[in-house]
């Protein structure tokens, strides 16, 4: 199971996607790549604070039909599981001085909980973290 980030997603919906993103995604199995319910979220408020428009029109329908079609069942629930994974994984960040932002420490949780690896452009806000991380920019 790999978990796709925010930044991931979001490329996937520009209007000329990276080739090594694409190329990498390619090479998965679809029913291996799932979103979280805070990557969707994150993508609605995105939508939400764009300006009111085609644009925003558009990347609200596909972002709709990724969600409702694309990723119907494999979308991850931040669940009782995750958040006592997340309670622990922020005590001990910041026992140790680290910030993590909260919907970067919830992505982590569910893979975490759900024993999933995660591809993400920003690999220094998971290191250190038990994940494994994926780079779909730089694995192509």
């Amino acid at each position: 199971m790999i978990v796709l980030d925010t930044h991931v997603v979001s490329e996937i919906l520009r209007p000329q996607p990276d080739s090594c993103v694409l190329q990498w995604l390619d090479a998965q199995v679809p029913n291996e790549l799932w979103l979280t319910s805070v990557v969707a979220a994150e993508l609605m408020f995105g939508i939400a604070k764009m300006p009111q428009g085609a644009r925003q029109r558009q990347l609200a329908q596909a972002i709709s039909n990724m969600l409702e079609q694309d990723f119907a069942a494999r979308v991850l629930a931040f669940d009782l599981n995750c958040a006592s994974v997340y309670a622990d994984l922020v005590a001990k960040q910041q026992s140790q001085g680290r910030v993590i932002a909260m919907a970067d420490a919830q992505i982590a949780a569910a893979c975490l909980a759900n024993a999933a690896q995660l591809a993400t452009r920003n690999s220094k806000h998971f290191e250190g973290l038990g994940l494994t991380l994926i780079n779909p920019w730089m694995t192509a």
